[in-house]
């Protein structure tokens, strides 16, 4: 209901920027910062998983087929702090890991402005892949060495850190702005759905603050 009532006065503001904008056929390039909220999640034996808001950066590129409608692909990386429940199977005694996550997130888009003007509320929907990497060794490191021809015979060390990549969708609901004939911002408010195989799904609500270039 809150939606209806604001796209019925987005409809009425359209009178006080200048005439449609013709969207369609040209691409869209944003740039912007994320703020991801927290998420708590309970895993088996009395694990859990307890991730904290944190601001990320965000790049997407997307198509106008016409005036309305756009597909894409964009791109989100957020390093949030986390604390981990562990139950080790051998002792059954709790442990707690802190650290920081890179999270990566990759989606196809499909975007529909509502309104073909220049200040348009839009829907979106999305669906991809999400990565966290925990940054915790799951093992001893691993040694590499190789030649360099300034500094000659070199050997360092390498960690394999826990890590998963899982299947992942969202939707969110904003606002776009077309400024003139290049330039565009939108914000929005969005919702991110983690299918995590070992344990309950992971749900991140976030805010988008992004501006973009129309080429």
């Amino acid at each position: 209901v809150a939606f209806a009532c604001f796209a019925a006065t987005t409809a009425t503001a359209q009178s006080f920027f200048r005439p449609s904008m013709d969207r369609a056929g040209r691409w869209d390039l944003t740039l912007g910062i994320v703020q991801q909220g927290s998420e708590t999640v309970s895993g088996a034996q009395g694990s859990s998983l307890e991730l904290d808001s944190e601001l990320g950066w965000r790049f997407a590129f997307d198509y106008n087929f016409n005036n309305h409608f756009a597909l894409g692909f964009g791109l989100e990386f957020i390093r949030p702090d986390y604390t981990a429940t562990i139950v080790p199977q051998d002792t059954g005694i709790p442990e707690q890991v802190s650290s920081t996550a890179d999270q990566f997130n990759g989606q196809l888009k499909g975007i529909w402005n509502i309104f073909d003007g220049p200040l348009t509320p839009y829907v979106e929907a999305s669906i991809g892949w999400t990565s966290l990497d925990s940054n915790v060794a799951d093992g001893p490191p691993i040694t590499g060495c190789w030649y360099d021809p300034l500094l000659g015979y070199i050997c360092s060390q390498f960690w394999s850190t826990y890590n998963s990549s899982n299947l992942s969708y969202g939707t969110g609901v904003g606002l776009r702005w077309d400024i003139n004939e290049q330039f565009f911002a939108t914000a929005g408010a969005h919702i991110l759905f983690i299918d995590a195989s070992n344990s309950a799904d992971l749900q991140f609500p976030s805010a988008r603050a992004l501006f973009g270039w129309r080429f």
